[in-house]
């Protein structure tokens, strides 16, 4: 079996892997930790990014004795912790390397969202896993078989653009409609605001893209009819809005939290109090010595927006060495629907989180820039 054929069924195998973790199945970290082991070994052989491998492979090193020791971390810890720092950095490595140019991409990510959204459904319609607040028992939200609603959110929204586009530029019209309708429904079951909002951005976005397609070079009765169809689902979804999960939920956490004025609401309602978990954990870490602030340190809570938690985490230098490898992505040399979905994940870990560090999304981060040049 080639290279290509295995790395491509370890990136379809992702919600299966997904499911392991939900169920703490070992499997699921050995495999990835698997993966990771083969990319180094072949960039290392192949004498691909070396300068750029050292670096992060060196911090590693470091993070682990420093993990280890001065953090008191058991071993297990400290290597999960690890791991997820380097997997990005060193599959854009990778990815930018070796090219699945024998595959198409596309169909490839296709099947992973399907699949993603397929074992959704399954589970929420056969009442298979967990609700997403367990402990908070008046919201509604269900995430079946996945443990973070984040990761899953982003996964989607990140591919969802690149699969849509991809299927309406081959005229698979009954499988845009699907996509679409699974992740809606999707989203209305999970109960969360990214995945709602995620999937309106992605088709104002599509549509504005192909307005001349879609729109302006039909024939004035085609217009006024898409016009019409158009102001009809806009008002119905106006009207079912307040009736979703997702609404519900924010009226429930705006009685909660109780802000007092906009500010406040959008920390404490729009961004679930991630200002408010930023500023305590500040406030912890400028108090730790010198070796946390360069290498990071333990805190109680993560802020959920990834750039914090890179920094409090791994420290300055870890936050400097991980930016040097964005940074290195040109991502203005992309596609223009392969860069809007990485503009879009960038700013989901701003909002969100569980984006940059967290191996099962930013895998998928790393496969937008295959083919490209560092």
């Amino acid at each position: 079996m080639n290279k290509e054929l295995l790395l491509i069924i370890y990136l379809i195998l992702g919600p299966i892997l997904d499911i392991f973790a939900y169920f703490d199945i070992e499997l699921n970290s050995i495999i990835r930790g698997l993966y990771l082991l083969f990319i180094i070994v072949y960039l290392i052989k192949n004498k691909k990014h070396l300068k750029l491998l050292g670096l992060i492979l060196i911090f590693a090193f470091v993070e682990t004795i420093y993990f280890k020791f001065h953090l008191d971390y058991n071993y297990l810890d400290t290597i999960k912790y690890i791991l997820k720092f380097i997997y990005l950095p060193i599959s854009i490595l990778f990815f930018t390397s070796f090219d699945l140019k024998k595959y198409n991409k596309e169909k490839v990510l296709a099947i992973i969202i399907f699949l993603y959204l397929s074992i959704y459904l399954f589970c929420y319609f056969f009442n298979i896993g967990s609700n997403v607040y367990q402990d908070f028992e008046e919201k509604n939200g269900f995430k079946g078989v996945f443990n973070s609603i984040n990761e899953f959110s982003g996964i989607i929204i990140m591919l969802l653009p690149i699969v849509l586009n991809y299927l309406l530029k081959i005229k698979k019209y009954i499988l845009s409609l699907l996509l679409v309708i699974f992740t809606f429904l999707t989203s209305l079951f999970m109960g969360t605001k990214v995945l709602l909002l995620g999937l309106g951005i992605v088709i104002i976005y599509l549509v504005i893209i192909n307005r001349k397609k879609l729109i302006f070079n039909r024939s004035r009765k085609i217009k006024i009819i898409i016009s019409v169809i158009s102001l009809i689902i806009l008002g119905v979804a106006i009207y079912l809005f307040p009736k979703t999960n997702t609404y519900q939920n924010m009226v429930i956490q705006n009685k909660f939290l109780k802000p007092t004025n906009f500010l406040e609401f959008i920390n404490k309602v729009l961004f679930n109090d991630r200002i408010t978990f930023l500023d305590n954990n500040f406030n912890v870490f400028i108090k730790k010595d010198i070796l946390s602030y360069l290498f990071g340190s333990s805190l109680p809570k993560l802020v959920e927006i990834d750039i914090f938690d890179i920094l409090f985490n791994y420290g300055i230098i870890g936050f400097i060495i991980f930016s040097i490898y964005l940074f290195k992505i040109k991502y203005r040399k992309l596609d223009k629907i392969y860069k809007f979905s990485f503009i879009l994940i960038m700013l989901i870990s701003l909002t969100s989180g569980h984006i940059l560090i967290y191996p099962n999304v930013s895998i998928y981060i790393a496969l937008l820039f295959n083919g490209e040049k560092l």
